[in-house]
């Protein structure tokens, strides 16, 4: 049984990272025929990591003298900011203001996708929204496989923040964490720990793997 069981880790190890890789090389494909559509300048971009109020990512600032949308790209399961950094250098060199965001398995944020607070994200929005060089009102999230489940929770949980919600490889639920240990779910509410029990464990409900 344990070695059906380390057999059937390693076999879901393997489809996570080739799902991974097809789902990065979508991404940035989709991203580059959205963005050379009309004629688009390609604007010069500042990266500025920013490491504040727990937050973890990067700022991609467009060199232009106006206001410009915002976008906070979110990677998936594969952790750390790599990849949302690539989508993000795209979309902020054709007129975007983006933050790609970090959520796990890097510096000081949580090791393993489990039980990610959705208020974190809501934390990135609202650092966005205060940066001088967004337009008011004009904020969009764009997430990837685990991180398009997020984006999905996010703008269900806070409809007023986001005027635009892109996810790519998302699911209808929210699935449980991919340690493949205890179940958790990836992503989590955690204001909901203050309401009624009932009301928690709906708010709290996931899809097991099994």
């Amino acid at each position: 049984m344990r070695k059906i069981n380390a057999y059937r880790h390693k076999l879901n190890t393997m489809i996570i990272k080739i799902i991974q890789t097809t789902v990065f090389i979508f991404t940035i494909l989709l991203c580059t025929k959205m963005t050379s559509r009309g004629q688009m300048n390609n604007f010069v971009v500042n990266k500025v990591a920013v490491e504040e109020n727990g937050l973890v990512g990067f700022l991609h600032l467009p060199k232009v003298q106006r206001k410009l949308p915002g976008v906070i790209v979110i990677g998936g399961s594969e952790g750390g900011v790599f990849r949302a950094e690539q989508v993000s250098d795209s979309l902020a060199s054709k007129g975007y203001v983006c933050l790609s965001l970090a959520y796990f398995k890097i510096g000081t944020l949580p090791k393993v996708l489990e039980e990610i607070p959705l208020e974190y994200f809501k934390q990135g929005i609202d650092y966005l929204k205060a940066r001088a060089e967004v337009a008011k009102g004009r904020i969009g999230l764009i997430g990837t496989s685990k991180g398009a489940e997020a984006v999905l929770l996010l703008s269900s949980y806070y409809p007023d923040l986001s005027v635009a919600v892109v996810a790519n490889v998302p699911s209808h639920v929210v699935w449980q964490s991919v340690s493949f240990t205890e179940p958790k779910s990836s992503c989590l509410f955690h204001s909901c720990r203050t309401v009624k029990p009932r009301e928690r464990a709906e708010s709290q409900t996931f899809m097991r793997a099994d």
